[in-house]
């Protein structure tokens, strides 16, 4: 996933923290996701909220650290269950059973709540292992000793943008789970008021004011999709209308429109009898609108075989009306590869 975001001139990639939000040692980082997408801070302060977390106070809302995005989600929901405790004391619990149980305690301890080093971007790949109430075992440091706070992107290799800084590093999200459950709380009832406690990561948009970071998984890097659009400034995206395919299938190569065959000219594949009845109820729901509304384009059919073609040019209205011609006409472009 590959966070994008909000700022005031548009919707905008968030790959990587400002470099100007690292402070020295002793000194807290700026949260990871604190900037406008371009490399400039938001303008903020910190401030103690009202479970003891440490947020950074900007005019879009408060941006967290993993261990303090913690806090102030587990504070709620005690709170909402009437448990007079600070939400600090729980995460304590829960981090000292994390290093009690923990298979290499002296180099992989945590440190309490308060700890400075809970406010460091620190990032790395998500760390192997796993906890449970007998045995912990996943790493919280890295070789040189530098405690992880947060994580990269799992799917570096197939996203155009590589690898980035995504989400948070929790390790004892299992504990926390166990403390909860000691305290009375049924295991259905944490997971449905505080779902990111099932991995040991928690997503950007839980580090961020609501709204102001979203997934867009799956898409280019440079995609700008109509719920990014809504985000923006209004009138920041101008007038949009929508282009059809048919209006711009004339202007791509003949590569595109090859049958996707064997070597021997054989079609790939079993035949795709779900894809030729999707094509046909497609193509009469348009019909049913009235055939004024399809382009009456002259297309080439072939309506032999791909060993021994025997192509025809029909107007398209001729062959949707024509059921052996629109029969070659679906099985003809359902092994085209665009």
């Amino acid at each position: 996933m590959e966070p994008c975001g909000t700022r005031a001139s548009g919707s905008a990639n968030f790959p990587q923290p400002a470099t100007t939000g690292f402070s020295p040692e002793g000194e807290d980082d700026l949260p990871a996701h604190a900037h406008d997408g371009v490399g400039n801070l938001l303008p903020g302060q910190w401030a103690i909220g009202e479970h003891g977390q440490k947020s950074y106070q900007t005019e879009i809302g408060a941006f967290h650290h993993p261990i303090d995005a913690v806090a102030h989600r587990l504070g709620d929901f005690l709170r909402a269950r009437g448990f007079n405790i600070p939400a600090s004391e729980v995460i304590n619990a829960a981090i000292n059973e994390f290093n009690d149980t923990h298979s290499h305690g002296d180099a992989h301890e945590l440190a309490d709540f308060h700890s400075p080093e809970w406010r460091k971007i620190r990032a790395a790949d998500v760390p192997p292992g796993d906890s449970s109430r007998q045995m912990s075992n996943r790493p919280t440091r890295t070789k040189g000793g530098t405690k992880i706070t947060m994580l990269t992107n799992k799917n570096h290799q197939q996203t155009p943008v590589g690898k980035f800084v995504e989400g948070g590093y929790i390790p004892f999200h299992r504990n926390l789970m166990h403390q909860l459950e000691d305290m009375g709380i049924s295991h259905q009832e944490i997971k449905q008021g505080l779902g990111f406690l099932k991995y040991p990561w928690m997503q950007p948009h839980l580090l961020a004011p609501q709204g102001f970071l979203v997934s867009n998984q799956k898409q280019h890097g440079a995609d700008i999709d109509e719920s990014m659009m809504g985000r923006a400034p209004e009138g920041y995206f101008g007038d949009t209308e929508a282009v059809h395919t048919w209006e711009v299938m004339h202007h791509l190569p003949d590569a595109f429109f090859y049958p996707n065959v064997k070597e021997n000219l054989q079609k790939k594949g079993k035949q795709p009898t779900g894809l030729y009845r999707a094509a046909h109820s497609m193509i009469d729901q348009a019909m049913q609108q009235g055939m004024e509304h399809i382009p009456n384009v002259n297309v080439t059919v072939n309506t032999g075989t791909l060993g021994s073609p025997q192509m025809i040019n029909r107007p398209l209205h001729e062959i949707l009306q024509t059921p052996d011609l629109r029969e070659a006409l679906v099985k003809d472009m359902a092994h085209v590869p665009l």
